[in-house]
Order: structure tokens, then C-alpha cells, then sequence
């Protein structure tokens, strides 16, 4: 049976031979153009690292060409799966941006605390988290953390995102608990919760490209762009809002294009999808608004279209009911507290300073919508905060950049929405980003700043989904779609092999 598997593999590879040659070309060029000279002088690592996600993309592309082209979800779910655990474990530790903290955050989820407490400004926790967020942002070949037991003396660590909602961190600390359970050692409370966190994207990931009617390469396409793996393969909660973002989306596009007629039970479930999103990141309770867009005909009674405006309302003083009663004052219980003294950071003075000089608020908008170029342009860097280093590569970020911006107004979509459904969700991935843009304005620029800080590309993740389906002008429906779905898919997995590439280049 493995003979039969293994040369039906072998006649797959044959078949795909100009698709697997494409692949390899690509990762070739992109290995040599990261390899630096630290790299030549000890590339055992960087070679065992290039042959694993050579075999893996090969494997993926005939498993794709075999039995997936109508079931890509499949390709998706593994593709994130493989490639996320590879990231997880070449990750230096706490390579992403905050991951420290939302580590601790996670210690505290596994052990059962889903509303930490702050007292004596700081939070509960062990000495092992201590230790391991001390040796950041060593790899396992600098440090002998990995070779050290849990070390459960109590301590205490000064931040833990309390201003997060709890299921943010479930997969997480379900890893951290399996680490303890099993009496590993210390490293594994961050490999496992990595893990986790790669298998729970994986699985929204999959479930949104199964789940949506149209344009399922392209929401392949959003769910690994390189920025978005590497933020999922830490302990961040961006794989939960990414995740639900794409779900959200995916759950939407299915009441907009199903032929059955869309049901008050139907409107309650996108709410929960927007709810649950809003609460990770406050600016994305706006995609509420997009149930808005779902044609009135696609109700069996007009009267239920005013079930999604009903929806808008109630979300609406949900967030703000959120924001002003628990996120903002739970932002303070934090190292964030002091920063803000020091810097002058105040909210209610910074909208006093706007109101009295509204040309500066001008100024400020003007300065959100410049950095659009650096948003696209980030979408193939990745944070290494300590040191003020970032993995990147000047060959493939415009690469990467071309391939992206052909997708969002090239790609061949068979079944495009109305002027009205483009207009409105621009209207809402509008909202969402100048949105972004004034609260980092209120909450982490200096008063009388006009420049907004803080802002990372990462934040707008979720809107790239939106894109193609806004922007999209290609009527020429006579383009053999199913050679541009394989290349797409090849391409997909040569940028998610070249982030694995970056990374191991960059920190080995």
C-alpha cells in the first residue's frame, strides 16, 4: 500500500513537474538572496531548513493536484500547519512584538486565571516564565533554558495584557498545561503554546476558505501572507483575530451569495463572528457594519433586514460600553502606565490639543493615509524589537508586493459584488483604518504630536481580505483560471518557504 501511495506520488511529481520546478527556482533565489556571510560560514542549519520546506512544498503541490484542487481548504490547513510549527520552533525567544506579554497572559489562562488580577502592579506568575523572558531574544543554541525543569516559584510580572479577553489565550495555555502535565521542560511551555496557537489559525484558516462561495485562493492567499505566519507562530492573539477575521468574512460572503434566504439566527451568528473580533481589537467591531450590505432581497421578509441593523446598534454600545468600562482602564495595569507619564501620553489632553487646533488633526489624518506604502511595504518584514533588527528581505518584499497587488485588481473573479457592497466595505476598511490610526493617536502619542506612533502593519491584517473583492476590475472571464489557481497556489507556498528561509537566515 505505501509502494502503490509512494509511486503514485512519484507520476504526480511527473505530472507537476513544471509546477514543483517553478517552486524550487524560487526558493533557490530566495535562499542564496538572504544567505549572508554568518550564514557560509556554519549552514548546516539553513541547508536542513531549505531541504524540509523544498520536500514540504513538492508534497503540497501534488497533494494539491491529487485530491484538493475542490477541497483547498485541506491544502490551506496543512500548508499553515507545517510551515507555522517550522517558524514556531526557529523563532528566537519572544521574537515577536509583545510576545512576553502575552506569554504571561497565557501562563495565567493555563492555570485557570481568565481575569487576572493586578495587585501591588503586577500580575501572578513563576519563575520559569521569568527566566525564559529574561533570556529573550536568545535561541535554544545561546541559552540552556531548554534544558531546565519548570521552576513553579511564585512570582510576579509587571504586565499581561489584561485588557485581552480571555478565549484569545485558550489554545496557548492549553499548550502551557500539556507542558506541565507531562513534566517537560521549560522550553516546551513556549514551543507548546506556539504550537497551539499555529494549529488554531490553521484550523480558522481552513474552515474560512472551505466556508466562503467565492474566491477561495484569494482568501488562501491573505491567510499566509508572511507577516501574518510569523505573528501566528508566537503566542500572540493575532492568530485568534486574524483567525476570526477570515472566518467572518468567509460567513458573510456565504449570506450574500447564497441562493436560501438569510434567517435572524443566520444575522445573530455574523454578530457573535464580529463580536468576539471586536473584543480582541476594538477598531474591528466596525465589521458589524458590513451585514449591512447583504442585499435586502436575500431575506425572506423585509422586516428581517432590520434584525442586522438591529445587530449594528447593539455592537455599537457594546464597544463603547468595552472600551470605556474595561479595555482602556485595563491598558493602565502595565509597564504602559509609567510610559505614558513619562512620555506625556494623555488621551483626554490629546483631544483637548486636536479640538483647539484642528488643522493639526488634518495633518494627523493626512500622516495615516501617507503610510499606506509602508502597510503594503511591511508585509514581508518581521519584528525583532530588543535589538531594533528586523527579518526582511530586500529581494523578496517587492516581490511579494507585485504578487499581492496583481491578486487584489488582476485576479479573474467569476462572481464580483455590487458597486454598493464595494463602496460600503471600502467605507468600512476606511473606518477601521483611520480608526486605528486615532486611538494609537489618544493612547500612544504624545500630546500636541500630531504624528501617530506605534503603528505596525499587522494591526490591518484583517482588512486585506476585503481588498480584492473591493478593487477588483478584471472582466476578462476567458483567462484559463485553473492554470492561475495552480501558480497561485505555488507561489503561496514559495513566499510562506521563503518567511521560514528568512527567519533561519536571519537568526542563525
Amino acid at each position: 500500500m505505501f509502494k502503490d501511495k509512494l509511486e503514485l506520488f512519484y507520476n504526480e511529481s511527473i505530472l507537476n513537474k513544471k509546477y514543483i520546478f517553478f517552486y524550487l527556482i524560487f526558493i533557490v533565489a530566495a535562499f542564496f538572496s538572504m544567505m549572508s556571510l554568518k550564514n557560509y560560514a556554519a549552514p548546516k542549519l539553513e541547508i536542513l531548513v531549505f531541504a524540509v520546506v523544498a520536500i514540504l512544498g513538492i508534497f503540497l503541490i501534488n497533494y494539491y493536484s491529487l485530491n484538493s484542487k475542490k477541497n483547498l481548504f485541506k491544502v490551506v490547513f496543512i500548508a499553515i500547519l507545517c510551515f507555522g510549527l517550522i517558524c514556531s520552533s526557529l523563532m528566537p525567544l519572544f521574537d515577536a512584538c509583545d510576545e512576553e506579554e502575552h506569554f504571561e497572559r497565557a501562563f495565567l489562562t493555563s492555570q485557570g486565571d481568565f481575569f487576572p488580577n493586578y495587585q501591588n502592579s503586577s500580575f501572578n506568575s513563576i519563575q520559569s516564565v521569568l527566566l525564559l523572558i529574561d533570556n529573550r531574544p536568545a535561541t535554544v543554541f545561546d541559552t540552556n533554558v531548554d534544558t531546565q525543569p519548570i521552576n513553579y516559584t511564585s512570582t510576579h510580572y509587571h504586565s499581561a495584557f489584561q485588557q485581552n479577553p480571555f478565549f484569545g489565550y485558550l489554545a496557548q495555555g492549553l499548550g502551557i498545561l500539556l507542558a506541565e502535565i507531562l513534566s517537560l521542560n521549560q522550553i516546551w511551555m513556549l514551543w507548546l503554546a506556539r504550537a497551539f496557537n499555529v494549529l488554531l489559525y490553521a484550523a480558522l484558516a481552513a474552515y474560512a476558505v472551505k466556508k466562503t462561495p467565492i474566491g477561495k485562493h484569494l482568501f488562501f492567499v491573505m491567510a499566509a501572507v508572511p507577516l501574518a505566519i510569523y505573528q501566528i507562530s508566537s503566542v500572540s492573539i493575532d492568530a485568534t483575530i486574524f483567525g476570526l477575521a477570515l472566518v467572518a468574512v468567509a460567513y458573510l460572503f456565504s449570506l450574500i451569495k447564497s441562493s436560501e434566504k438569510v434567517t435572524p439566527k443566520q444575522i445573530a451568528v455574523y454578530t457573535l463572528l464580529c463580536l468576539l473580533l471586536g473584543l480582541c481589537k476594538v477598531t474591528y467591531f466596525a465589521f458589524i457594519f458590513l451585514v449591512l450590505l447583504i442585499p435586502r432581497d436575500n431575506f425572506e421578509r423585509n422586516k428581517q433586514y432590520l434584525f442586522g441593523i438591529l445587530a449594528v446598534a447593539v455592537l455599537a454600545v457594546v464597544a463603547l460600553l468595552w472600551s470605556k468600562y474595561y479595555a482602556t482602564p485595563a491598558i493602565l495595569h502595565s509597564y504602559r502606565m509609567d510610559y505614558m507619564a513619562q512620555h506625556n501620553i494623555n488621551a483626554a489632553s490629546q483631544v483637548q490639543y486636536l479640538i483647539s487646533h484642528p488643522s493639526q488633526f488634518v495633518i494627523a489624518i493626512n500622516f495615516a493615509l501617507n503610510n499606506l506604502g509602508y502597510i503594503f511595504s511591511s508585509l514581508f518584514t518581521f519584528s525583532y524589537p530588543h535589538e531594533g533588527h528586523m527579518h526582511n528581505s530586500d529581494f523578496m518584499s517587492p516581490m511579494y508586493q507585485l504578487f499581492l497587488g496583481a491578486l487584489i485588481f488582476l485576479y479573474p473573479l467569476k462572481e464580483k459584488f455590487s458597486r454598493n457592497f464595494r463602496i460600503g466595505a471600502l467605507a468600512v476598511a476606511v473606518l477601521v483604518y483611520i480608526g486605528t490610526f486615532v486611538i494609537q493617536l489618544l493612547t500612544w502619542t504624545p500630546v500636541g504630536s500630531i504624528y501617530t506612533e506605534g503603528i505596525q502593519a499587522r494591526y490591518f491584517l484583517p482588512l486585506f481580505i476585503l481588498l480584492p473583492f473591493i478593487f477588483n476590475f478584471n472582466d476578462n472571464l476567458g483567462l484559463d483560471t485553473e492554470k492561475i489557481d495552480n501558480y497561485i497556489v505555488v507561489l503561496v507556498l514559495g513566499f510562506v518557504a521563503a518567511t521560514v528561509l528568512c527567519l533561519v537566515c536571519g537568526c542563525y
